[in-house]
């Protein structure tokens, strides 16, 4: 074996060492980045003189409740109402607006009355919501779509109700590319310990919308970026592991 075969096999088994630790640190510690991460691994050729081809980087992404957010100005025009009353879960509120014309996919600080719905688990405004036309695919300002949003809060009900409404479970986008199984993970690692976003990891939840997510077809092994969901799994171990590996099993690996 020559120097330079050496040499590139070594640098390959620290590269690859890089790469466990930094998707270990984003998925078991994620109150070091409180509120996402994207991460990006390159191995293309670099031209000399530079000494290396890859490059690992981690960005914080932020989930939208996050206290040290720069604060926006309060907004009391009809839409931001709604989104008020979608969050706060009341019914009552919800439905007069949308009697008052106010949309049904009306925003807030980037975030639409059905996202803030979906993660306050309120069912009941989800359902008017959709039946008043809010679209299941549109995506707040993080790159969540309302079912993401749900997932990453671990809302199994409203998981169960916007998938039967025909949301996507495959779903991404820019900044976060977190599909909703993703999404449920990493709610679920944040929520095991203290975080700013107050994320619970309620097991019982998050298995029920683990299992409701892979019925309706969600890729355990779908990976927008590095890491897929059988992997980030594995930093959480217990029965959401097994059920992903054998989900994964049962599916052949497709391409992002």
């Amino acid at each position: 074996m020559s120097f330079m075969t050496r040499r590139r096999g070594i640098f390959l088994a620290v590269l690859a060492a890089l790469v466990v630790v930094v998707a270990f640190a984003v998925t078991r510690f994620g109150r070091i980045l409180p509120v996402g991460v994207e991460i990006r691994v390159t191995d293309e050729p670099a031209p000399k003189p530079k000494s290396g081809p890859a490059s690992v980087s981690v960005m914080r992404i932020p989930l939208g409740d996050d206290p040290e957010e720069e604060a926006e100005p309060a907004d009391e025009t009809p839409e931001s109402q709604l989104v008020a009353a979608a969050q706060a879960g009341d019914a009552a509120r919800v439905a007069a607006l949308l009697d008052e014309g106010v949309p049904a996919d009306a925003r807030s600080a980037g975030f639409p009355a059905l996202h803030r719905a979906a993660q306050a688990d309120a069912v009941a405004v989800l359902e008017m919501l959709v039946a008043a036309g809010a679209d299941l695919e549109a995506v707040d300002r993080t790159g969540h779509t309302a079912l993401a949003r749900a997932a990453v809060f671990g809302r199994a009900a409203a998981v169960a109700f916007l998938l039967e409404s025909g949301a996507d479970p495959n779903a991404h986008a820019e900044p976060n590319d977190q599909t909703p199984l993703l999404a449920l993970l990493f709610g679920w690692s944040l929520g095991q310990s203290p975080n700013p976003a107050g994320i619970e990891a309620n097991e019982e939840a998050r298995l029920a919308a683990a299992r409701a997510l892979l019925a309706a077809g969600a890729d355990p092994q779908l990976a927008p970026q590095l890491l897929s969901p059988v992997m980030m799994a594995a930093s959480i171990g217990g029965e959401i592991h097994t059920l992903l590996l054998g989900s994964a099993a049962d599916s052949p690996e497709r391409p992002c």
